[in-house]
């Protein structure tokens, strides 16, 4: 599945823009302040709804309009088939259309058009740290991996030396060597 045509209206500073996309990679170029960022926006707003900078869609619809609406064609890989999709949000009521018929939860559309955006923050959380400072994601997950191998170990040893005690509530399934503490 991939989107050969993309059309935004009143995102931020796009009043309205047509893009006919490729099927494998598309790049966007052009000056500051030019839409870019816009245009990402407007993608994330049609595959999960909301923006990847603010929770608020009163700060995406262009100022002095009402509403903001991204639409697109979505090709399924067979010949000649494909099928539009929109979405249209004001600060008071979003309206999802899929192949020419309403669709009520925002998950619907986001299953026909799934998007990862990657952008430096997203890279930071992966290689350098964490929004509120300290260790990478990468090495929180090394660290619980090594913490849960470990307590695996000891739980194991525990059992076969028949040494492993267990603090439950007392309503609880005992323990399996019968050690309630």
């Amino acid at each position: 599945m991939w989107l050969s045509k993309v059309a935004v209206s009143n995102c931020r500073i796009v009043a309205c823009a047509e893009l006919e996309l490729a099927a494998h990679a598309n790049v966007l170029h052009g000056d500051n302040a030019s839409g870019k960022s816009s245009l990402l926006e407007a993608l994330a707003v049609l595959s999960r709804g909301r923006s990847f900078r603010t929770p608020r869609i009163s700060e995406l619809i262009t100022r002095g309009t009402n509403e903001l609406t991204v639409s697109a064609r979505i090709e399924d890989g067979i010949a000649g088939g494909g099928y539009p999709a929109g979405i249209c949000k004001s600060n008071q009521a979003t309206r999802i259309r899929i192949n020419h018929a309403d669709a009520a939860p925002q998950a619907e559309l986001s299953a026909h058009i799934p998007l990862t955006l990657i952008h430096p923050a997203s890279v930071d959380l992966v290689t350098g740290g964490l929004p509120y400072g300290g260790h990478s994601w990468i090495g929180l997950r090394f660290t619980a991996l090594r913490i849960s191998t470990q307590l695996g170990a000891t739980i194991s040893a525990s059992l076969n030396k028949g040494t492993l005690a267990c603090v439950m509530p007392s309503n609880a399934t005992p323990c399996p060597n019968g050690q309630n503490n």
